[in-house]
């Protein structure tokens, strides 16, 4: 029997919301330390509903994906990371090797790690800002993982990210109170609602005298945010712009007081000079993991990148302040809410620690791909072959880095070898050719596969030209098999599609960007 057309993609798509909606529950609550095993089920969670997302995608016949400003603003740092890594292969008898690339190709497996979390959010996700029950469960998620963090173990120096992160979760917690759909789908009486308000609130209050408690400094830097967003918004609000001045003006004395009064070690008090570029993983002979962010990245992108990624984010959150207030959509609580989530989440990437820490890497792509939604901000569509670019990048930043890092380090604790890894490669290679060539004829897609199939020699016989490792022609029979597999979802995706029907109308509307939950 024919189905409504849409109604397959529809059934994908809401199995890929909820799959993404529990990696972040289950990533807030229990990846707040930088272990390999950590790293590893988030990337594997974020790859499983990355699988979703293309099925999705060839069902519904669009090629195109969600843009953000964000990923425009890391692409000066992890372009910086590139050239560092490939300046070390070239001259790796001139300069011998510090880590044998290992951070730089680490660093850049973050960058698309965090790219890709917050694709997948803003493409996903945008229905979360009608249902309070989402965003209260990933904000209560966020507050209960950095508590338990803080009070369970011994966080050390990423005692203030976990704070940040903490604070950054309360205020995803307090922003359905002014969601679309109001407190929850439920209907409610007006006084069962105010009470349901102020019970959330007060939950809201303890756990910050509990965060500010166990970290003071956190605290002030989260006086410090909310109070210059505050100020912001009274420029751009001007319905509320003497209150949001004058709020906002207070917060930020009363910090700089407190500061100046207490004279606290700030999370982002030291400083190291690398230059405009920076000098890539050499640096690390002279930092830590432990620094802050802000040093970390400076240190090995320069100035020049830690000012583009910084620049960026400021630029973007005062640009989509803009249209929460130009648009009809916007509401003051939601955007003063959610933008103090996003930089608050933000400044714990950038706090001690705050790097590389799985939780905060989830953190920051949820908050900020929902920030264009939640801001009413526009909806921009990319060609679909900027992910195919990403793609064979990473591919051959496995083939030629001398040591490819945080990649095999993460699978090597689930027991995968290298050979698996080319396999998942050869995977996702030919699921995205699928996709770009086979959304409307089955034997472009079938030749897409096999193309991503044959790819794997054209790397192997990079790897052998750039001399960093022996090539194996094992490698790229692991990733033909990878490749392969790809036929399995591709075929059943395909022919569900062609089991619906124009003749059967469907009971709801399924968008271009996002359809019903």
């Amino acid at each position: 029997m024919a189905i409504p057309i849409g109604t397959t993609a529809r059934q994908i798509s809401r199995i890929a919301r909820w799959t993404l909606t529990g990696v972040v529950t289950i990533g807030m609550l229990s990846w707040w330390w930088p272990s390999f095993e950590a790293w590893g089920s988030l990337v594997g969670g974020l790859l499983a509903v990355f699988t979703l997302w293309v099925l999705w995608r060839v069902v519904a016949g669009d090629r195109a994906v969600p843009g953000h400003a964000l990923h425009l603003a890391m692409a000066a740092p992890a372009v910086i990371l590139v050239v560092h890594l490939v300046r070390g292969i070239v001259h790796r008898q001139e300069s011998p090797p510090v880590l044998s690339s290992a951070m730089d190709a680490s660093m850049i497996f973050q960058f698309a790690v965090l790219a890709l979390g917050v694709m997948l959010s803003q493409s996903l996700l945008p229905k979360a800002t009608e249902h309070a029950s989402v965003l209260s469960v990933c904000g209560g998620a966020m507050i209960l993982g950095s508590l338990a963090a803080i009070f369970l173990a011994d966080p050390g120096p990423v005692r203030s990210a976990l704070a940040l992160l903490g604070f950054a979760g309360i205020a995803v917690w307090l922003s359905p109170l002014w969601t679309r759909g109001g407190v929850g789908q439920i209907a409610l009486s007006p006084a069962l609602r105010a009470r349901l308000r102020r019970f959330c609130v007060a939950l809201a209050i303890l756990a910050a005298g509990a965060l500010g408690t166990l970290s003071p400094e956190a605290a002030l830097v989260t006086g410090a945010v909310v109070g210059g967003i505050l100020l912001v918004a009274g420029g751009v609000f001007r319905g509320s712009r003497r209150p949001l001045l004058a709020c906002g003006a207070i917060l930020l004395a009363g910090v700089a007081a407190v500061i100046v009064l207490w004279r606290p070690e700030m999370p982002f008090a030291r400083a190291y000079s690398a230059g405009v570029w920076g000098r890539g993983e050499a640096a690390f002979a002279q930092i830590g993991a432990a620094e802050a962010g802000l040093v970390v990245l400076g240190a090995v992108c320069g100035w020049g990148g830690l000012l583009w990624l910084v620049g960026g984010m400021l630029v973007t959150t005062v640009w989509l302040l803009g249209h929460a207030h130009r648009s009809a959509r916007g509401d003051l609580g939601r955007a003063l809410t959610w933008t103090s989530a996003s930089v608050l989440a933000a400044c714990a990437m950038l706090a001690p620690g705050g790097l590389f820490l799985p939780a905060v890497t989830l953190s920051v792509a949820f908050t900020w791909g929902l920030l264009p939604t939640m801001l009413a901000g526009p909806q921009t569509r990319r060609p679909g072959a900027i992910l195919l670019v990403i793609c064979v990048g990473i591919m051959l930043l496995l083939a030629v880095a001398r040591n490819d890092g945080l990649i095999v380090w993460a699978a090597g604790t689930f027991g995968f070898q290298e050979r698996m890894l080319h396999a998942g490669v050869g995977f996702f290679l030919g699921l995205l050719l699928a996709l770009l060539m086979g959304v409307r004829k089955v034997w472009l897609g079938l030749a897409g596969i096999a193309l991503a199939a044959a790819a794997g020699g054209l790397v192997e016989w990079a790897q052998k030209l750039a001399g960093t490792r022996a090539a194996e022609w094992k490698d790229w029979g692991s990733h033909a098999l990878g490749s392969a597999a790809v036929l399995v979802p591709y075929l059943l995706a395909m022919g569900a599609r062609g089991c619906e029907s124009r003749d059967v109308r469907p009971k709801e509307a399924m968008t271009r960007y996002d359809v019903g939950v």
